[in-house]
């Protein structure tokens, strides 16, 4: 017998082949009998039978986020198969995966499991189930998609500048959404920042132009341009973008950098500019202080040669401390030392020796 063309679901099972011999008037033993049987398997390609999120036999789930997320695929095939799950958004990386098994006698469904605690909106994208057993392979995907309020992506925390000086300038914004975001609002909050101002609503200024990337749905990206450089006014600007679970509010600013050094604004934070003009006040005060003692210690110097030697024999007639070596002639005060209020040696902290 020869089985020319093989189908695993007519050819498979088992065979008897039984061997009979003719009957004999003087023997006894005879007809002599024999018999064997035989397994036939036949041999098949992997097949991904389901790939299911959350029990969800669709190409495209969506999910909130932090929730949790089952993925469950299904194969069969003989010999069993070597079983892959990966995210390709993130190059084809394995998140799960099983051994390459053997040739079964019986057909079984194999599975491959994998659990994502808590989604965050950056695990979207398409997932796929990989089959393959050395006769065929399969495959299958699907399509995750997280809800999430628009949010700032870590390296775009700062001021952004558009500079005016640029013909055709733009600059280019990045944020984590979905669904993909519009602008609500754009609001005009003039050459300084300030916190009280909620700043003035304006249109025709800006063009905010937003796609999403193919491989990543929750990777956002949006240029933003001026639309009639001549009218536009110069200064920090709130662009508002929102989807139908939250807002998310952008400051950029537009300007002139400066020549030499990139413009301070464009790469502090909203907090660090308000905060600069603080220093810039202790720096002032410390100034009027020093100019203070200093005219107060000139007013008080000797009238002349001799009344100032006078007083250095009366300074040190009543100095007790430690001796102290003079360097060029000139004695050292410090700032203690130049308000003193002792009345006997009030003059001996103010004296200048020569």
């Amino acid at each position: 017998m020869s089985i020319i063309s093989a189908n695993r679901s007519q050819h498979s099972g088992e065979y008897m082949c039984t061997v009979v011999t003719q009957s004999g008037t003087n023997d006894t033993r005879l007809p002599l009998r024999s018999s064997h049987q035989l397994t036939v398997l036949i041999k098949y390609p992997s097949t991904v039978l389901r790939f299911r999120f959350n029990g969800e036999d669709n190409k495209t789930v969506i999910v909130a986020e932090n929730s949790r997320v089952d993925l469950l695929c299904q194969a069969d095939g003989r010999p069993t198969p070597q079983m892959s799950l990966v995210s390709i958004k993130d190059n084809n990386h394995m998140l799960s995966s099983t051994s390459p098994g053997d040739i079964q006698v019986t057909e079984s469904t194999e599975e491959l499991s994998y659990t994502m605690n808590q989604v965050q909106c950056e695990h979207a994208g398409d997932y796929r189930c990989e089959v393959n057993n050395g006769i065929g392979n399969d495959s299958h995907t699907v399509k995750l998609l997280v809800f999430c309020a628009p949010r700032r992506n870590k390296s775009q925390e700062q001021v952004h500048l558009l500079d005016v000086e640029i013909p055709d300038a733009s600059l280019t914004l990045e944020m984590t959404a979905y669904p993909t975001p519009y602008v609500a609002d754009i609001m005009y909050l003039g050459e300084v920042l300030n916190d009280k101002n909620k700043g003035v609503m304006v249109e025709n200024t800006l063009n905010v132009t937003c796609h999403v990337n193919s491989s990543s749905p929750s990777l956002v990206i949006c240029n933003v341009s001026i639309v009639n450089l001549t009218h536009v006014s110069q200064g920090f600007y709130t662009i508002v973008f929102k989807n139908s679970i939250g807002e998310l509010d952008i400051v950029i600013k537009i300007g002139r950098e400066v020549t030499g050094t990139k413009d301070q604004t464009s790469s502090l934070p909203v907090g660090a500019i308000a905060g600069g003009s603080g220093a810039a006040v202790v720096v002032v005060l410390a100034i009027i202080v020093v100019a203070v003692v200093t005219r107060r210690y000139k007013l008080r110097e000797p009238d002349s040669i001799y009344d100032s030697r006078n007083t250095r024999q009366h300074c040190e007639s009543h100095y007790d401390g430690p001796s102290v070596k003079r360097a060029m002639s000139n004695e050292v005060f410090t700032m203690s030392d130049a308000v003193s209020t002792e009345p006997e040696r009030a003059g001996c902290w103010n004296a200048t020796y020569i």
